[in-house]
């Protein structure tokens, strides 16, 4: 504040109520974004589709464990608003998550601490907020050399090296044995002439012994 003169002046603190939601907003639409690619990918759709990733036990452990921890309580929160459903976050048909803006913002201007709490982690209080928990459970699938996700590629990559491999290995014996039939026909066709040859030498001299002989 600058004071810049005597006098009285009113001055009102309040929450920036649509900046919280933006932001509460945003989060919900990393997610959803995530929610809808699981449930796209391991949809079964009548058919298989060697594309898309149906059946897979990593993404359908990712999707459980978005699915538990969107759901669960923050653990030692201690409040009434420690939960996604308790402050108007609830689950929409396709595992994404819907807020609902009224009852958020009841939540928010009772208990504006603990819709903090819910979110941020509070190392004093011993709690890990939900941004901190979603950050963990990315780690958990994604970090280098670690996560399920990253094993899971690293796995596929060095299976498709190695069938690559195996088809270059299969490519150079075909052309082996390519080339030693062409060698082996060229052979079969050299001796072939050569009888041609030894035939028609043999029909002369028969033609001329004939000949000689009248």
């Amino acid at each position: 504040l600058d004071l810049t003169s005597t006098g009285q002046s009113t001055v009102e603190i309040k929450q920036d109520e649509d900046g919280i939601v933006n932001v509460v907003e945003s989060l919900l639409d990393k997610y959803n974004r995530i929610a809808y690619r699981l449930t796209d990918e391991l949809s079964f759709k009548g058919y298989r589709d060697p594309g898309r990733l149906q059946g897979d036990m990593t993404l359908r452990s990712l999707q459980s464990d978005l699915s538990a921890l969107v759901g669960s309580p923050v653990e030692s929160h201690g409040g009434t608003y420690n939960s996604f459903p308790v402050v108007g976050i609830k689950s929409g048909e396709k595992g994404n998550l819907v807020l609902e803006r009224d009852d958020f913002l009841e939540a928010l201007r009772e208990k504006p601490a603990e819709v903090a709490k819910l979110f941020v982690t509070d190392s004093d209080a011993g709690t890990t907020g939900m941004a901190d928990q979603f950050e963990q459970l990315v780690d958990n699938y994604t970090l280098l050399g670690e996560g399920s996700l990253w094993v899971k590629d690293d796995s596929i990559s060095k299976q498709t090296k190695n069938i690559d491999t195996r088809i270059t290995t299969l490519e150079g014996r075909l052309d082996a044995y390519r080339e030693r039939l062409n060698r082996q026909f060229l052979q079969m066709e050299s001796m072939v002439l050569k009888m041609n040859s030894q035939q028609q030498y043999l029909s002369a001299l028969g033609a001329t012994s004939t000949n000689q002989a009248k």
